[in-house]
């Protein structure tokens, strides 16, 4: 299942985001990629939380602190 790759993949992710070397093209395609790993965790909110939170796990809260 795809969702096993999902927290190794989120911190690098987070990391490019992050790097100032990346281009503002460079983290379009990184925010692409957290979508498209978040969409594939999304049906299991509600349903198995455990799969989310262990798919999230301290990575999502970095996100959302860079977002706000």
């Amino acid at each position: 299942m795809f969702s096993d790759f999902v927290p190794n993949i989120l911190p690098a992710l987070f990391s490019a985001f992050t790097n100032e070397e990346v281009n503002a093209h460079g983290r379009e395609l990184v925010l692409e990629a957290l979508y498209l790993c978040l969409r594939t965790i999304s049906w299991a909110d509600g349903i198995d939380r455990n799969l989310v939170d262990s798919c999230l796990s301290e990575t999502f809260n970095s996100w959302m602190a860079l977002f706000v």
